[in-house]
Parts: structure tokens; C-alpha cells; sequence
């Protein structure tokens, strides 16, 4: 399907002829002047006024182009440097995040460990009343 919004269409080029790889100048000029050599072939005389028109139009149509490809660059520029400002908020907040999360799992790493040492603690206990128990007893025994 033909892209509607080839360039090369406004200049009566082949479609897709701004789309090549190499530019050649002087192929631009031939193509752009080649129904006016033609005609110029056919009668004796060269006359200049139809080039002349012919490189007027063109120029016209390639300021506007320019002016529109220099309109389509600085937009897409805007949006592009809005699109880095809100990746950038967007690492940042993430960062942020990450360093919350991480603290807070420094905070549960440090009551887990405290917990667990009170369980040590609370054993070691037990044991102790468990073994007094013990000696209680056998003492009641004798």
C-alpha cells in the first residue's frame, strides 16, 4: 500500500525516492527536470523559463518540507525529553523504593534476630527452672 505522506509524490519522483539509502543530487535535478528536457529535446531551442519554474516550485515545495520535517523533529525532541524526564522521576521513585524496602528488611532482619535471641533466652530458662524442678523434687524424694 503507498504511504500517502511520501514526499517524493509532491516532486512527481519515483515512490520511496527520498526513502533511498544514497542521495544524488544530480539524479534529484534530472528527475525533477526531466519532462522540461524532454521537451526542450523535441523544439530546436532551449528555453529556460520552464527549468526555471520547474526549480521554483521545487524549492518551494522543499522549504515547506523542510519546514515541516523541522516542526516533526522539535516535537518529537519535546516528547522525547518528557519521555526521559518521566523515566528519570520514575528511577528515582523506584531507587526510593528499593532502599525503603530494603531498610525495612534490615528492620525485620533485626527483630527476628532479637526474637530470636529472646527464644535462646527463654530456653535457657526453661532449662534452668526445669532442672531446679528436678533437683526440687528429688530433694522432696530424700
Amino acid at each position: 500500500m503507498a504511504d500517502l505522506s511520501d514526499p517524493s509524490r509532491a516532486f512527481g519522483l519515483p515512490e520511496g525516492y527520498f526513502s533511498q539509502e544514497e542521495f544524488s543530487a544530480t539524479d534529484f535535478i534530472e528527475q525533477l527536470s526531466r519532462v522540461d528536457l524532454e521537451f526542450a529535446k523535441k523544439n530546436s531551442a532551449l528555453e529556460p523559463k520552464p527549468f526555471i519554474r520547474t526549480f521554483e516550485r521545487a524549492l518551494e515545495k522543499l522549504l515547506g518540507s523542510q519546514a515541516e520535517l523541522s516542526s516533526t523533529i522539535s516535537q518529537l525532541e519535546r516528547s522525547t525529553k518528557a519521555y526521559a524526564d518521566d523515566h528519570r522521576k520514575k528511577m528515582a521513585r523506584l531507587k526510593q523504593t528499593f532502599v525503603t524496602v530494603g531498610s525495612s528488611f534490615e528492620r525485620l532482619e533485626t527483630q527476628i534476630s532479637e526474637v530470636g535471641s529472646n527464644t535462646i533466652r527463654i530456653g535457657e530458662e526453661l532449662d534452668t527452672v526445669a532442672k531446679e524442678k528436678d533437683r526440687a523434687e528429688a530433694i522432696k524424694e530424700l
